[in-house]
């Protein structure tokens, strides 16, 4: 069986007589028929990526006062993103969810001095937000450079700001295509 890594496979498409060179053979019976293929898909089984964004989770949850272990706060959101890789939108959802989960509840569990529903529905409705943030996060995992972008240290260029009054010289700009980046009007 023969095995073509992702890499790989784009040196091999773009220059064509590279593909033999890239190939790694693996020992395979004689039976076998050998066909590349690509590693694709998530990194861990749904049930493993779920036990992951809970102990996100509660990672992020005991960074927290009152137990206040500050350093976790970056554990738990790296365990999403680890969770997160390859997933389709509707899993990324269920463990955005689960992750949301285990980071509300114990660290709203105050709001139960109240009502044990408002507590619930507040960590449920808050985990609900995680997950959709977490299908964004997913669409953010397939760019370039990725954990950048996590951060936020990635930002959009701005090429030139416009004063509100010079909308139509701004609109001229944008027209003549000879900027690069993003074009604001400012009040």
């Amino acid at each position: 069986m023969f095995t073509l890594y992702r890499q790989h496979a784009r040196f091999a498409s773009r220059s064509g007589t590279g593909y033999a060179a890239w190939v790694i053979p693996v020992q395979a019976d004689a039976t076998t028929t050998s066909q590349p293929t690509e590693p694709s898909g998530p990194r861990l089984r749904l049930r493993w990526a779920l036990a992951t964004a809970v102990a996100g989770g509660l990672l992020l949850a005991v960074a927290f006062p009152p137990t206040g272990i500050w350093p976790l706060a970056a554990a738990g959101p790296a365990l999403l993103a680890v969770a997160l890789l390859g997933r389709s939108l509707r899993a990324s959802f269920c463990i955005g969810l689960i992750f949301g989960i285990a980071f509300f509840l114990p660290l709203l569990a105050w709001v139960d001095n109240v009502a044990w529903f408002a507590w619930v529905a507040l960590a449920v409705a808050s985990a609900v937000i995680l997950g959709v943030l977490a299908i964004g996060q997913r669409v953010l995992l397939r760019l370039p450079f990725w954990p950048l972008w996590v951060a936020g240290k990635l930002r959009v260029f701005t090429y030139k700001q416009f004063p509100l009054l010079e909308a139509a010289e701004a609109h001229r700009l944008m027209e003549s295509s000879r900027h690069i980046g993003k074009i604001l009007l400012v009040p």
